[in-house]
């Protein structure tokens, strides 16, 4: 229990220590800063380490289930309430502790003018620790469903494997989400299956949606000593992200209050999915 926490928030700590005190407001180091949470992603891996404990388990599972000791919602309730929140909640917010003020992400509340603190600060912190933590909980849900589904370890790990690949490559980075959705319908709802573009997109959101971003130009056209403000607006509509048009409740975007609606529905769905599979979708060997 104390390993995988402690290796991520060492990593944690490494990285946020590259990237300490750049600009937020110059294109290049925000990016460079955004990319970091693309190291987030990595975190899926660690999900894999408990796709081996639903095959550990199982016989133990059907053979006390048999013998009326429990059933199959009292043990998927312990399982999460004993593994999902140690190994995925606690080492979140941990997480969100250690890379939130190292990375220099917003200290001024969504909606406000860059600079200016009042009480809706810890708003976007806030909001960036429950959608790293829901994000998380989706991806277990996720491989949890195929630990249960699929019998052989190697199996299971192997799919686990690509539901991560799949999370991390259309999560918002590795593709341009608007040069995919010009190869139609189909290929533009692919991001919408990657849980980790929810979380990416909330936070980019609520940092650049009312800011301002300036770009140096290195062609030798333009003069280096006019730089380019752009909105973030406009950086967020080119990355494929929902800008925001309107503030909803605590001052956030409502678009980052969609994305954190989707992922709480993504974790329940998951939690009700495993339920279904280990009441109906498993039998028992003997």
């Amino acid at each position: 229990y104390g390993f995988l926490p402690a290796t991520w928030e060492m990593t944690q700590f490494f990285l946020g220590f590259q990237i300490y005190d750049l600009c937020a407001t110059l294109l290049e180091p925000s990016l460079r800063k955004f990319g970091h949470l693309m190291h987030h992603g990595l975190s899926l891996l660690t999900a894999l380490a408990g796709l081996s404990l639903w095959h550990t388990d199982r016989l133990l599972y059907f053979q006390e289930r048999g013998a009326g000791c429990y059933g199959p919602l009292a043990y998927l309730v312990s399982r999460t309430l004993f593994e999902t929140v140690p190994m995925r909640v606690l080492p979140s917010v941990l997480c969100a502790a250690v890379v939130y003020p190292l990375v220099g992400l917003r200290e001024d509340g969504p909606g406000h003018t860059l600079g200016q603190t009042d009480a809706n600060g810890p708003v976007s912190a806030a909001a960036f620790v429950a959608a790293l933590t829901l994000a998380n909980l989706a991806g277990t849900m996720t491989m949890s469903c195929a630990g249960i589904v699929l019998k052989g370890t190697g199996v299971a790990t192997f799919v686990g494997v690509l539901i991560s690949l799949y999370a991390m490559l259309f999560c918002g980075f590795l593709v341009n989400l608007p040069t995919l959705c010009g190869h139609g319908a189909a290929a533009c709802a692919l991001p919408q299956l990657s849980f980790l573009k929810y979380f990416i997109e909330t936070t980019l959101v609520n940092e650049l949606h009312d800011r301002t971003v300036v770009i140096r130009p290195i062609d030798p056209r333009f003069d280096p000593r006019k730089p380019v403000l752009v909105p973030g607006k406009t950086v967020l509509l080119q990355l494929g992200f929902d800008p925001g048009q309107d503030l909803c409740a605590l001052g956030m975007p409502c678009s980052s209050w969609a994305n954190l609606e989707v992922l709480a529905a993504w974790v329940a769905g998951g939690l009700l999915a495993c339920y279904v599979l280990l009441r109906w979708g498993v039998t028992d060997p003997h």
